[in-house]
């Protein structure tokens, strides 16, 4: 890895590892709560200490406004606490929080999303203390958007046509039954 490239590359500490471009995302969820993203960031092998990896980033749910502003923090994180109740991962010989974090947008071209993250990340876990790396991350990812409601936004317990049937056989039956019974009593 080139660590003169402008983008698309993951510094932790002095290593630094490529984007894997086809399998990173800025995925954007679309509910009628409003939406949020997901980053997704894949990373090709490269060497950490004496050791080959494939980093891997995931942050989800992040809280999003409708237009992605340029210069424009969407996320900070300030402790592992806060990383590891939201559920980021850090991925580098397994899972682990992050330290701390800032998610800044940086632009908007031609559906990618340029994005620069900032702070630093638990490299070993295991270690007293733990060990923690500073993490710097530049990079353009696809947009894709999921939509998490229904297609044509119809409710999700909107009765089918044959449940509909089912429904009105039973009140059939039901008035029927009522009916008999009336005329059994009144006799």
């Amino acid at each position: 890895m080139n660590p003169n490239k402008k983008e698309n590359y993951l510094k932790i500490s002095n290593y630094y590892f490529e984007l894997d471009e086809e399998k990173s995302n800025f995925i954007i969820n679309i509910t009628r709560e409003g939406n949020s993203c997901n980053i997704e960031c894949n990373f090709k092998d490269g060497k950490y200490e004496d050791t080959i990896v494939s980093p891997r980033i995931e942050i989800l749910n992040i809280k999003l406004d409708n237009n992605y502003e340029t210069n424009k923090v969407i996320l900070k994180v300030n402790n592992a606490d806060e990383s590891f109740k939201r559920e980021d991962k850090f991925y580098l010989f397994e899972h682990e929080p992050f330290n701390d974090y800032e998610i800044k947008i940086l632009g908007n071209i031609n559906n990618k999303i340029h994005l620069i993250i900032t702070g630093s990340a638990i490299t070993d876990g295991y270690s007293k203390p733990y060990k923690i790396e500073p993490i710097y991350l530049d990079v353009w990812l696809n947009i894709k958007e999921s939509q998490k409601e229904e297609k044509n936004n119809k409710p999700k317990n909107k009765m089918n046509i044959v449940n509909y049937l089912y429904y009105i056989v039973f009140v059939i039956m039901l008035i029927i039954v009522f009916a008999m019974l009336y005329l059994k009593l009144t006799r």
